[in-house]
């Protein structure tokens, strides 16, 4: 549940049930005393005062809004009760001031106030989820490709490996792909963690960065073939110019280059995030996890042959 979404709505949805519970304990109380009304009002305000509350911890603002809230839709209702404002308006307003047609009312704006805030929450949720996949599409390089024409590579055992480039490759990066990077850095709070060495661009992802140059865009299985046939071997202990690979569930997930080594210190990594940028950060602070492991081959590079490698 996007933390902003959440923020913005639920306090409303509190305030509407608040409003719903003393509407109703009034309509039940409508023909006992107005302490008794009063103190029931006031339990049922607390009521969805405390939901707010207990559902928001960590987040004071959700319980702030939620009892603002409730006071701005008391206040009409307040002065609906006081008999010397009713007396000097109009006989529309009169008859509002009728209990049962008051209470009723305030009952029927608590249920739109919930409904209405239901409502919002899922059009901003829907909205926000189309933009979390959109940005995990650009995270994972997962957007569409096509087979290139521009070059071929092989592993060093002689596997054809399939070049991939984006489809309407975008030469410069563009304000999409820079908007998406922004957002994405904020929403992880990794913004101050990183250090952005490459503007982002979709002409690789972080697996072509590594094994092409930057010049296309490779799959995650052909870096598990890649692997094998070009002699990579776990290693516990990284050097510079390792490579460093994240996985999820056992999948592959992103690849980049050991840049930093230094003992007492975290393990300093370079590698292209999808078809953002490339980034400098320690090896535990990407968006890519902390399941990772090094790989260290005995041949020069990373680059496959036909792709500038040896």
């Amino acid at each position: 549940m996007p933390v902003d979404h959440f923020s913005r709505c639920f306090p409303t949805t509190c305030a509407g049930f608040g409003l719903l519970l003393a509407g109703g304990v009034n309509l039940l109380l409508i023909y006992r005393g107005l302490l008794l009304r009063a103190v029931a009002t006031l339990v049922a305000l607390g009521v969805a005062v405390m939901a707010a509350a207990a559902a928001a911890i960590g987040q004071a603002d959700v319980t702030t809004v939620t009892v603002r809230l409730l006071a701005i839709g008391l206040i009409p209702f307040l002065i609906l009760g006081s008999r010397r404002i009713i007396s000097g308006v109009s006989v529309a307003v009169v008859s509002v001031h009728r209990p049962v047609i008051r209470f009723s009312l305030l009952a029927f704006v608590g249920v739109a106030t919930m409904v209405g805030s239901i409502v919002a929450y899922e059009r901003a949720d829907e909205v926000g989820n189309d933009d979390s996949r959109s940005e995990l599409e650009l995270l994972r390089g997962r957007l569409a490709t096509t087979p290139s024409k521009r070059g071929l590579a092989t592993t060093d055992l002689g596997t054809k490996i399939i070049l991939q480039e984006s489809v309407g490759v975008n030469e410069e990066g563009g304000p999409d792909l820079t908007g998406a990077e922004e957002r994405i850095l904020r929403k992880t709070h990794l913004d101050e963690d990183v250090i952005r060495r490459g503007a982002a661009d979709d002409r690789s992802n972080c697996h072509g960065w590594v094994f092409t140059g930057g010049r296309f865009l490779l799959s995650a299985d052909d870096v598990e073939l890649i692997l094998k046939e070009n002699g990579y071997q776990e290693c516990p202990v990284p050097r510079p110019g390792d490579l460093v690979v994240y996985r999820q569930a056992g999948a592959i997930m992103h690849t980049a280059i050991v840049r930093y080594v230094t003992e007492g210190q975290p393990v300093l990594v370079e590698g292209k995030w999808g078809e953002l940028g490339v980034f400098l950060h320690a090896v535990d602070k990407s968006v890519y996890g902390t399941k990772y492991a090094f790989y260290r081959s005995a041949r020069i590079g990373h680059l496959l042959a036909g792709a500038g490698g040896q």
